[in-house]
């Protein structure tokens, strides 16, 4: 048995009078298959003529593309806005960009670039934003608590609140 595994499942030993066993053969065209595959060209997916864009069978153009992107911007910011609690999108709170941090590298699931350590100085900020806002507004408490409750908290509110949270992650 011993022989046959080294005969077959093994690859040479390169000395001049081994000869070459089936595993050499797999790697072989393995190589050669993967050679081929990176160093052809293949044909593109991507048209681009001027202002009009080609993807498969769908054409945009380069406005159309712009106007899609600001209106999904509004669209997640008027979001944000329900999700914050305001009634405008200038109350939304600012978001330093210039200091986010994030790491590519980090392929975890679940993983946000909230969770980073770096970010710490101005997402500590935001941790219990929400219910600060619920605790100064009158109207809120109303419609978030209901103090004669074991568990304080409306579940319609949050029960809607959670569905808000969905369809901004995509969820619908």
């Amino acid at each position: 048995m011993r022989e046959k595994v080294q005969r077959f499942m093994t690859r040479t030993t390169g000395h001049a009078e081994a000869e070459p066993t089936p595993m050499d053969w797999i790697y072989e065209a393995r190589t050669y298959g993967m050679h081929i595959r990176f160093n052809t060209p293949t044909a593109g997916s991507i048209d681009w003529v001027g202002e009009q864009i080609t993807y498969r069978k769908v054409r945009f153009t380069m406005t159309d593309l712009s106007e899609m992107l600001h209106a999904l911007k509004d669209e997640a910011r008027r979001s944000m806005a329900t999700l914050a609690m305001v009634s405008d999108t200038n109350h939304l709170p600012r978001i330093p960009w210039s200091k986010v941090e994030d790491d590519h590298a980090e392929d975890r699931m679940g993983y946000s670039f909230l969770d980073d350590d770096r970010n710490t100085e101005w997402t500590q900020h935001g941790k219990s934003w929400i219910m600060h806002k619920v605790g100064r507004s009158r109207d809120l408490r109303c419609a978030w608590i209901d103090p004669s409750k074991a568990n304080p908290f409306r579940a319609k509110a949050v029960q809607e609140y959670g569905q808000e949270v969905e369809q901004l992650a995509g969820g619908q």
